[in-house]
């Protein structure tokens, strides 16, 4: 009898498990095909050249070159430390911010390169769903084959959100410090970088103290991702 009840419990535990496994691949597929659509769409609105051609195009847009190496420098290792080694996509911030994502039914973790983050801003607006962000990782494949990482960087500086009503940086370094993104100093390129990530929350207007804050992270991730050591810190800040 003993025994029965074992092999019954087996059995039912593998039951349990493919059904488990079948009903994933049954939501993953329904994810992608849905995200699959709306890259077609989007796409089919307006193709992917078009839409960086009027980026590039629009007044205040600012050439890397004309961006200090501090404030690229301290973007790169707080939003996306990888970003000169993947094709993209971070599969592991992706499977970490997809689990949370999850277990908290908002959709509030990102995961995102700057590569994903330039197909949004290009491409998507609106609620964030999973849908939308496999269609994301479709677009960031297809500016990954068509630009050089350099000009996805530049794309990224002119398409983000640095609060206060600017847009890209050439707006937001003239519009807090009343010069170009090429005179920022090593302070005033590292306060700014923090910003983005939440641009109400680290407003240099209204929230100088959280951006602070939050600028220490970004200084910390410049040394992590080797960019700059804590002696050179230590003297850049005490001439500023």
């Amino acid at each position: 009898m003993f025994k029965k009840v074992i092999k019954f419990f087996v059995k039912l535990i593998i039951v349990l498990v493919t059904l488990a496994i079948v009903g994933a691949a049954i939501v993953a597929g329904w994810f992608f095909y849905s995200g699959y659509n709306l890259y077609k769409e989007t796409l089919d609105n307006e193709d992917l050249i078009s839409r960086v051609t009027k980026v590039e195009w629009s007044e205040d847009y600012i050439p890397l070159e004309y961006v200090c190496d501090y404030f690229q420098d301290a973007i790169v290792s707080v939003e996306d430390p990888k970003f000169y080694e993947h094709e993209g996509v971070n599969l592991k911030a992706i499977i970490r911010a997809f689990k949370t994502d999850l277990e908290t039914k908002d959709y509030t973790q990102g995961g995102s390169t700057i590569t994903q983050q330039v197909a949004k801003n290009l491409c998507f607006s609106g609620d964030k769903t999973i849908a939308r962000k496999v269609a994301e990782l479709l677009v960031a494949r297809d500016l990954e084959k068509l630009y050089t990482k350099d000009e996805i960087l530049e794309l990224y500086l002119n398409v983000i959100y640095f609060g206060d009503g600017y847009t890209g940086i050439g707006p937001a370094s003239w519009g807090y410090y009343g010069i170009s993104p090429a005179d920022m100093d090593f302070n005033q390129s590292t306060l700014l970088a923090g910003v983005p990530q939440a641009p109400s929350r680290y407003s240099l207007t209204k929230h100088i103290d959280r951006a602070i804050q939050r600028q220490k992270i970004v200084v910390q991730a410049m040394i992590d991702n080797g960019v700059i050591t804590e002696e050179e810190v230590a003297e850049l800040l005490s001439t500023t």
